[in-house]
């Protein structure tokens, strides 16, 4: 689902498991990719 909402990008689909972990986990989220994650914030991500 998070990876349908956020647009389905090229490449995205392991960010968007991975981040959709961390918010599972109420966890932050710690990348040196952050602009990788950043498109995911709007759907309560938290980056560190």
């Amino acid at each position: 689902m998070l990876f349908n909402q956020s647009g389905r990008r090229s490449k995205s689909f392991a960010d968007c498991c991975i981040a959709a972990v961390a918010m599972r986990c109420n966890a932050g989220l710690a990348s040196g990719y952050r602009a990788d994650f950043e498109p995911l914030i709007p759907f309560v991500l938290k980056l560190l």
